[in-house]
């Protein structure tokens, strides 16, 4: 997508998550993206990168920061809420499908986590990861692996192997989604 924000994978998920649920504090958010959470099995962000990440979605103009008001039970807190453009950036970046197939454990999981929490259709993210991985080439398909015992022979094996078994579990997530 074009006039995408470039933002660390840590920012998107306190986005979307302040898209999903509306206005919270940084301490709430890292309590949803902490190791062994339903999201932080995905993709986990400590409670000091959940603050770095609102400081860059602040500057940013994604999110915005109301004024420090009591916490419950504890400190004060000063809750954010996403933008308008925050939240338009947060719903082109769910359905954007990811470039590089070692993105899929991270980026790609991340999206389709959030969205099953959300009660989103993930369809659509489906749709868009298969067409564009259709579109890159594969090595063993074109004939393109070197020679077994040669440099990049492993490689090339992992990346097909690896794009084979995506592609299967890409395509029997959207037939559940149907």
């Amino acid at each position: 997508m074009t006039n995408q924000p470039e933002l660390a994978l840590n920012s998107w998920a306190v986005l979307t998550l302040l898209v999903d649920d509306g206005p919270a504090h940084g301490f709430a958010i890292s309590t949803l993206l902490a190791r062994g959470t339903a999201i932080g099995q995905a993709w986990s962000v400590s409670r000091p990168l959940v603050y770095r990440a609102l400081d860059q979605l602040e500057a940013s103009g994604l999110v915005h920061a109301d004024p420090v008001g009591p916490g419950d039970g504890g400190p004060n807190r000063r809750p954010f809420r996403a933008t308008a453009s925050g939240r338009r950036a947060a719903g082109a970046w769910r359905c954007t499908p990811v470039t590089h197939l070692r993105d899929v454990r991270a980026e790609l999981m991340l999206k389709l986590v959030l969205a099953e929490r959300s009660g989103l259709d993930s369809a659509e993210l489906l749709r868009n990861q298969l067409a564009a991985f259709a579109r890159q080439p594969g090595d063993l398909a074109t004939g393109a692996v070197p020679p077994e015992g040669t440099p990049g022979h492993v490689l090339a094996v992992w990346r097909y192997e690896l794009s084979t078994a995506i592609e299967r579990t890409l395509t029997a997530l959207l037939s559940e989604s149907s």
